[in-house]
């Protein structure tokens, strides 16, 4: 059978193939035999590596936002050689009497208190080597810098960590514990349940409501439904805001309606160990702030230390946590 033959039968061949006759196989063997046997191991393909592509983008692995200072601001209080701060706040006092010429009753005059924070120093340390770098140049890696990208970052949790809950054992509290703070109330009741994720849109508008309520309670006519105010609330709930009520109208529209002045922030740290938290803050009365958030020192970067065939460092941040002025001002809800 000749070539042009085979295509009927479906198999085609590369043009200008031939079939291979006998003196042609003989000259084929010929030419092999020649080189004689083979010395190297049979390959059948190239070192993968070869066909490997390396982007030479760096992904972060992200960390959950440090968003305390969303609610308070943050202030600097003495320097990182501070170990206390001291506060002071005056009450007026006094009372009246009925007038009379020769009467001296009834008296006035005030009353000084001077609470105090203590200073809680952290630190971190951060090592490279000769040869760490080297080996990690050869990735595209600038392994001195992402250590130091690394510490940074570690102070910073560090810090917004003590903003929400303060040091144990020291007159350091968080915006979240702070004894001086009014305990929380509970959520309304819900036909579903108390929780957002189990009421409707007016149901939780209702919980707002009582949050309002409870902070005009608390400020004592200092406080109305004008006042500017910043509402914390947990990550995991903020979801909740779009739900819809019976007549379409969005949550998060019909509160910007009602109250001008609210700013919601969410926290992730506000979903606590004893349920959702949500705070209420009002910013200022009469030009004082509510509380501040009191560092010391930030960051300090204390040298770089040259070793053998290494180098070190070590950072350090100072922070007195969450300075309440006016706790009366925050009114709190546990259990959304």
């Amino acid at each position: 059978m000749k070539l042009d033959q085979l295509s009927q039968y479906g198999i085609h061949l590369a043009y200008g193939a031939e079939l291979l006759d006998e003196p042609a196989k003989t000259k084929l063997v010929a030419a092999m035999d020649a080189a004689g046997p083979m010395v190297t191991a049979p390959n059948n393909g190239i070192p993968a590596m070869l066909t490997n592509y390396f982007d030479p983008r760096v992904i972060e692995i992200l960390v959950s936002p440090m968003k305390s200072e969303m609610l308070y601001s943050a202030v600097q209080k003495g320097d990182w050689a501070t170990d206390t701060a001291t506060f002071m706040t005056v009450e007026s006092t006094g009372e009246t009497a009925t007038y009379g010429d020769y009467s001296e009753n009834g008296m006035s005059g005030h009353n000084a208190n001077f609470p105090q924070r203590q200073n809680y120093g952290f630190q971190t340390n951060t090592q490279w080597g000769d040869k760490q770098m080297a080996k990690a140049a050869k990735a595209r890696l600038d392994y001195a810098s992402r250590q130091q990208i690394a510490s940074a970052l570690i102070l910073r949790k560090k810090e917004n960590a003590i903003n929400l809950f303060g040091v144990a054992g020291l007159q350091n509290y968080g915006l979240t514990n702070d004894p001086s703070l009014i305990a929380p109330i509970a959520p309304t009741v819900g036909a579903g349940g108390n929780t957002w994720a189990l009421k409707t849109a007016d149901e939780i508008y209702a919980d707002f409501v009582a949050l309002w309520d409870q902070a005009i309670l608390q400020g004592n006519g200092l406080v109305d439904t004008d006042a500017k105010v910043t509402v914390g609330i947990p990550t995991v709930v903020s979801g909740n805001l779009t739900k819809q009520n019976s007549f379409g109208q969005v949550l998060k529209d019909r509160l910007k309606l009602a109250y001008e002045n609210m700013t919601i922030v969410t926290i992730p740290e506000f979903a606590t160990g004893g349920g959702n938290l949500m705070q209420m803050i009002v910013e200022e009365v009469e030009g004082q702030p509510t509380g501040e958030l009191g560092y010391a020192e930030r960051m300090r970067a204390h040298g770089v230390v040259r070793h053998s065939s290494y180098y070190s460092e070590k950072k350090s941040g100072h922070n007195f946590g969450a300075i309440i002025y006016r706790p009366i001002f925050v009114s709190q809800m546990l259990g959304i």
